[in-house]
């Protein structure tokens, strides 16, 4: 990785903006933005907690949902690729001072690399402390990055304990008397599918955990990754609880009827990918995982993953034309995701079929890969470049 420091033009922007906890319902934990369960599944989100935000989620854990054997142990999955760092409780992430309101993408970093930015940009920002302060950046949040207003503020760093990476966190909480807590990173690109690789690394991950294992997912705000990692969890949970025989069938709707087919995500380049594999049950199964990890009223989440694509064009058509690109490039990561959920939905019920107990899901996992499956189909993984690159909503 070289001696290097990568992070040393780096600033400094804090997670949490106004209003970042959108939900209105259910339970709420101050400093765990976002906080929900999926509804029938031992699987949670959030945003990204500040330190006593993860205790209030893990006493919470721990006390209510141990007692009635929901989760003996937690399995919490970082969705982040952008590195983190506390100070005085508080998480941060490391900005290109020129492009404060982007994330910076290491969309190939593992999570040993995340790992070493985040201790490179530790060392970046107590090389920058003057009178036991640091600068740092905080905005005015909107859905479109240019709507975006950042202020320069300051925070107090007096100990060296008050300033460490996300990985100390992580240990802090173990030692504190959390050892029920087991945590793993999933580096995701923010609002882009997962790649292949990322999906069977998950998928082995969470596979070896136990059935009263509670799985938790997080990212910045709680959203797109986050509802990913959901998704993808309760896919395996209905893994290793049943081998998803029974899929209840959802009629679609009538070729005149564009919004309703573009709502429910028959795309005309989805529609020809089921074709490929056979895999409309598997999009039905997957919908109806979407639909409880998404909005209200099926959900208590902040996306459905599947009706985002459609509210992107809903957008695009009524947006100003210097902005229309944005929504258009959103819509198109927003479909290669999806079509991929398609396809891992499709490569988990067929190992669930081979065998769906622990020991026998982790064995198929590791010899027969996503990656493997997604070769097998000729021409699959080049028809979803294709699909994504060319999409333009139609049905």
């Amino acid at each position: 990785m070289g001696e290097e420091n990568p992070m040393q033009n780096c600033v400094m922007k804090f997670d949490h903006f106004e209003n970042i906890h959108r939900l209105t319902k259910g339970i709420s934990f101050e400093g765990a933005p976002n906080f929900r369960q999926v509804p029938g599944y031992n699987v949670f989100g959030t945003g990204q907690p500040t330190e006593k935000g993860f205790k209030r989620v893990l006493e919470y854990m721990h006390r209510e949902c141990a007692m009635n054997e929901m989760c003996k142990e937690v399995f919490w999955t970082n969705m982040r690729q952008e590195p983190v760092v506390y100070l005085n409780g508080q998480s941060f992430t490391p900005r290109d001072e020129a492009k404060l309101n982007e994330n910076m993408e290491f969309p190939k970093a593992s999570a040993k690399i995340i790992q070493w930015y985040q201790d490179m940009f530790v060392q970046t920002i107590r090389g920058r402390v003057e009178d036991k302060k640091v600068c740092y950046f905080k905005d005015t949040y909107a859905e479109h990055p240019e709507d975006r207003t950042n202020n320069k503020l300051e925070a107090p760093l007096e100990n060296e304990n008050d300033l460490m990476t996300l990985q100390g966190l992580y240990d802090n909480m173990q030692q504190k008397g959390y050892e029920f807590l087991r945590y793993t990173r999933s580096p995701i690109v923010d609002e882009k599918s997962p790649s292949e690789k990322d999906f069977e690394a998950l998928a082995k991950a969470l596979v070896q955990e136990p059935f009263d294992s509670a799985f938790v997912f997080n990212c910045q705000m709680g959203k797109g990754r986050t509802t990913t990692g959901m998704v993808i969890g309760c896919l395996i949970k209905d893994a290793q609880n049943d081998p998803m025989k029974t899929i209840k069938m959802v009629k679609r709707p009538g070729r005149e009827d564009h919004q309703k087919l573009r709502q429910m995500g028959w795309y005309k380049c989805v529609s020809y990918m089921l074709n490929m594999f056979d895999a409309e049950k598997d999009k039905n199964h997957l919908d109806r995982i979407l639909d409880i990890c998404g909005e209200p009223p099926l959900g208590q989440g902040l996306q459905n993953l599947r009706e985002c694509i459609y509210q992107m064009k809903e957008k695009y058509d009524s947006d100003s034309a210097d902005k229309k690109d944005f929504w258009l490039r959103c819509a198109r990561n927003f479909i290669e995701r999806y079509l991929y959920l398609i396809c891992f939905t499709h490569y988990v019920r067929v190992q669930a079929y081979v065998g769906y107990h622990q020991d026998d899901l982790y064995r198929r996992f590791k010899q027969f890969p996503f990656r493997s499956w997604v070769d097998e189909v000729k021409g699959l993984r080049e028809y979803i470049q294709e699909a994504m690159e060319n999409f333009n909503w139609e049905v």
